[in-house]
């Protein structure tokens, strides 16, 4: 996703945005994007800062419920401390 106005042309930046810009409100007003696909998008774009995931897994991880690296890293401690 490209945002002229915001300058956005990469995850990273978007994720930026999001977390110390303005959020997702202004740019759903901006880009007529839906506010739930935005937080969705803000979600994989945190995920895919995970060493090591990229989009796909990004997807995967997403979809089983986790939709940040916080909640993932407390999946992956919680893990840990029951085997």
């Amino acid at each position: 996703m490209y945002n002229k106005k915001n300058g956005i042309k990469n995850t990273k930046q978007y994720f930026n945005q999001v977390n110390c810009g303005t959020g997702t409100d202004q740019l759903s007003q901006e880009t007529n994007i839906s506010q739930d696909k935005l937080d969705e998008l803000a979600s994989l774009s945190d995920l895919a800062r995970l060493y090591g995931v990229g989009p796909v897994f990004a997807r995967i991880i997403y979809d089983v419920g986790i939709n940040s690296v916080k909640g993932f890293m407390y999946q992956l401690n919680n893990r840990w401390l029951s085997l």
